[in-house]
């Protein structure tokens, strides 16, 4: 391997890494505003129990949203796992 193929395998494996801690940080910014602002505890007509429900959510608002993502995953996977579908 030549120096200058090495230094364009650094170069492009150090842009890579820019731009996953930039998505991460993203990410744990839109995080925030849906859990602090979206899903912010609304006004006092909420009786008690649909303030802890929301509160419930709020705090597990994450681990929801990838439960839910996972689903058609694991679904499509079980499907293709059992049935062969000649395509």
């Amino acid at each position: 391997m030549s120096y200058g193929n090495f230094l364009l395998t650094v170069v492009h494996t150090l842009s890579v890494q820019l731009v996953l801690v930039e998505s991460f940080i993203e990410m744990d910014f839109l995080l925030q505003y849906f859990v602090n602002y979206k899903l912010a505890p609304g006004s006092s007509e909420q009786n008690s129990t649909e303030a802890k429900s929301d509160e419930v959510y709020r705090n597990y608002f994450l681990n929801s949203l990838c439960f839910v993502a996972q689903v058609p995953n694991v679904a499509l996977n079980g499907f293709n796992l059992f049935c062969r579908v000649k395509g």
